[in-house]
C-alpha cells in the first residue's frame, strides 16, 4: 500500500436495528438498503421505520413492547465505509464475498466487518426499487422508502449512482523526453476505450476532461456514450470545448473555473478536479489517461510535488477510484511512478498500454463492472488507530481499496 495517507471520509452516522437470533441472516441492511437510509439520516430526516410503532407508544400495552423488542433493540452505530474491489489474476471480479470472506485489520489488529455489499450499477441493484431486500425487511421497516418525497427519492439514487470521469493528460513540457510517445499512444488506445465505455452499466454517468496547459472540461455528466467517445477524441487534441450542464449531477457547476485556469501543472488540474468531485455525492470511478505524474530530477528521481498528496487525499475522501491506463509507449519509464502511486493509494489499477493494449484495457473494464462497500463500526476500532488492511486469506485474489489511516480515539484510556 502506499505511503500516502487518506484523510477518512466524513461518517455515516445513524441509527440500525440490531437483529435478535430470529433476524440475524435476513439481509435486512444488505447493499442500497443500507447506504440510502444512511444517507437519509445524515439529512436530519426521520424514517416512519425507525420511530417507535403506535403499539409501542401507547401506554399498558406491554405485550406489544414485549414482542417487539424480541425482535429489534434500537442502537447507534457510527459506520466508515470503504470502496472495495476483489479481482482475480484476469482481472474478473470476485463475487459472493460476505463478511466472513474478508479480513480487517488496522494498525496490525483484527477488526469485526459490520457488512459486506455488492453493486454493480443501478440497473442491478437499484436503491430505490430493490424490492427483494424490503420484502425481506421487518414489517415496521418495510415501508420506510415510501416516506420519502419523489424529490429524496431521486436525491437517494443520485447520491449512490456511480459517476464516471475520463481524464485525459495530452501536453507535455517534456516532450523531447517522451519523444511524442503519448500521442500515439492515445490514438492506438481509442477504439478500444469506446468498446469499454460501451459495456459501463447503462446508468453509469460519464463526464470528460482533459489537462494540456490548464484543465478543461469537454463533456459533463451524460448517459450518451457516443457524445463520450466524440469528447475523447477531442480532447487528444487542444481546442476549445464549450460544456453544458447535463443533469442536476453537474461537473460543470462544481469545478472551480479560476483553479482550472490556474492548473498548470498535471498535479494541479488532477486536484481541481478531485474538489470538484468531492462536492458531488455517490461513489466516482476516474480513468486516467496519460503519461505521467511527478517531475524528474536527474540524482533524485522522481519528486512528487505537495499537490500531488493533496490530489490524492481529497479523492479518499470524495470516494473516488482512479485506474490509470498509460499511454506512454515504453516498456517503462520514470513518470510511471507516479501514475502507479495515485492508482494504489485510491484503490485503483495501473496498466501500461505499449503492449497488449486490448487484453488490458478489457481487464480494466471488468475489474470496473463493480465494487464492494465494506462497513466497519468505529466503535470497533481499536483506540490506538492505524492504517487499515482488508485482505482474503488463502485466496489468488487482489483486494483494492483506498489507503485509509484512523487516528488515535479521543476517548482512548478512559
Amino acid at each position: 500500500m502506499h505511503r500516502i495517507v487518506v484523510s477518512e471520509p466524513p461518517p455515516l452516522a445513524t441509527q440500525f436495528p440490531r437483529p435478535s437470533a430470529r433476524t440475524r441472516r435476513l439481509p435486512a441492511l444488505r447493499g442500497s438498503t443500507c447506504l440510502a437510509m444512511a444517507f437519509v439520516a445524515a439529512l436530519g430526516l426521520t424514517m416512519i421505520g425507525l420511530a417507535p410503532s403506535p403499539a409501542i407508544a401507547q401506554d399498558g400495552d406491554a405485550t406489544s413492547e414485549t414482542e417487539d423488542r424480541q425482535f429489534f433493540d434500537q442502537v447507534s452505530v457510527s459506520l466508515h465505509t470503504v470502496v472495495t474491489r476483489v479481482t482475480d489474476r484476469r482481472g474478473e471480479p470476485v463475487l459472493h464475498l460476505g463478511p466472513e470472506d474478508l479480513v480487517a485489520e488496522v494498525g496490525g489488529v483484527e477488526v469485526p466487518i459490520y457488512a459486506v455489499d455488492w453493486y454493480t450499477g443501478t440497473s442491478d441493484s437499484p436503491v430505490i426499487h430493490d424490492r427483494a431486500v424490503d420484502d425481506e425487511l421487518p414489517e415496521n421497516l418495510q415501508n420506510w422508502r415510501q416516506t420519502l418525497s419523489p424529490e429524496m427519492a431521486q436525491q437517494i439514487v443520485e447520491a449512490t449512482d456511480r459517476l464516471v470521469v475520463i481524464f485525459i493528460q495530452v501536453g507535455h513540457h517534456q516532450v523531447v523526453t517522451l519523444d511524442e510517445s503519448y500521442i500515439s499512444g492515445h490514438l492506438k488506445l481509442l477504439p478500444h476505450l469506446r468498446k469499454m465505455l460501451d459495456e459501463l452499466d447503462p446508468e453509469d454517468r460519464v463526464a470528460v476532461v482533459s489537462y494540456d496547459s490548464r484543465l478543461k472540461l469537454w463533456l459533463d455528466f451524460t448517459l450518451d456514450r457516443e457524445a463520450v467517445n466524440t469528447a475523447i477524441y477531442d480532447g487528444i487534441g487542444f481546442g476549445q470545448p464549450v460544456p453544458r450542464r447535463n443533469h442536476r449531477l453537474s461537473l460543470l457547476d462544481v469545478l472551480d473555473e479560476g483553479a482550472m485556469r490556474r492548473a498548470t501543472t498535471p498535479e494541479l488540474a488532477l486536484l481541481a478536479t478531485a474538489r470538484g468531485l468531492a462536492k458531488l455525492p455517490g461513489i466516482k470511478d476516474m480513468i486516467f489517461v496519460g503519461w505521467g505524474l511527478g517531475r524528474y530530477t536527474h540524482g533524485l528521481g522522481v519528486l512528487m510535488p505537495e499537490d500531488f498528496s493533496t490530489a490524492v487525499s481529497v479523492l479518499g475522501r470524495s470516494q473516488t477510484t482512479v485506474s490509470v491506463l498509460d499511454v506512454t509507449q515504453m516498456e517503462s519509464h520514470a513518470l510511471a511512478s507516479g501514475l502507479q502511486s495515485v492508482a494504489a493509494a485510491t484503490g485503483g489499477t495501473y496498466a501500461s498500454t505499449y503492449e497488449a493494449v486490448g487484453r488490458k484495457v478489457s481487464q480494466l473494464g471488468r475489474t470496473l463492472r463493480g465494487y464492494y462497500i465494506v462497513s466497519l463500526d468505529r466503535k470497533a476500532l481499536p483506540a490506538d488507530g492505524g492504517k487499515l488492511v482488508l485482505s482474503i486469506p488463502r485466496r489468488d485474489t487482489s483486494v483494492l481499496h483506498s489507503a485509509v489511516v484512523f487516528p488515535k480515539r479521543r476517548d482512548r484510556g478512559r
